[in-house]
């Protein structure tokens, strides 16, 4: 269950929950003016849209409760992947579903090279490459022994594009 789907599912509970509470207010201030009022479950029961809302509960949370801790984590840990893709595309980077901009074997390369990082948001970076890899169809072959660059020799780089390369480097996708 997502964080969107958690906070639905409680709003959902607050409004079950607070149509019933009113319901019993309404109940007790006709019986405390000496009027008849059906008890608030016989309502409850007799209300459409209670127990609509009930079912509806009832089965999220079954559902919910039913998910194998594997697939929680793998939900999570896909969260996890797009808030580090959504910074990335921030940062201006994109291409790597195009083979015109970005080969399999560039991203093997930069995958082998996030294996030995150890900073903070790392598995998302290999996971991410991992997926980026996999959308494109790679052969698992292509890790063995990924190819090294093609850098252009003809012109050297200039010190913008130095910093692009040495901030990719440093933590980047």
């Amino acid at each position: 269950m997502t964080a969107l789907e958690k906070q639905l599912l409680d709003a959902l509970q607050y409004l079950y929950l607070g149509y019933v509470q009113t319901l019993e207010a309404g109940n007790d201030r006709i019986t405390s003016l000496g009027g008849d009022c059906d008890p608030v479950d016989f309502m409850e029961e007799r209300n459409t849209y209670l127990r609509n809302a009930r079912s509806i509960i009832a089965a999220t949370n079954r559902a919910f409760l039913s998910q194998h801790t594997d697939d929680l984590a793998v939900d999570k840990f896909a969260t996890a992947m797009k808030v580090k893709l959504a910074a990335a595309r921030d940062k201006g980077r994109s291409g790597w579903d195009d083979p015109a901009q970005c080969s399999v074997e560039s991203l093997a390369q930069l995958l082998v090279g996030h294996l030995e990082k150890g900073n903070a948001g790392n598995f998302e970076d290999i996971a991410n490459l991992c997926m980026m890899l996999h959308q494109r169809g790679a052969d698992p072959a292509v890790l063995a022994a990924p190819q090294p660059a093609q850098v252009e020799q003809q012109t050297p780089a200039t010190p913008t594009q130095e910093a692009g390369l040495a901030a990719e480097a440093k933590g980047g996708e």
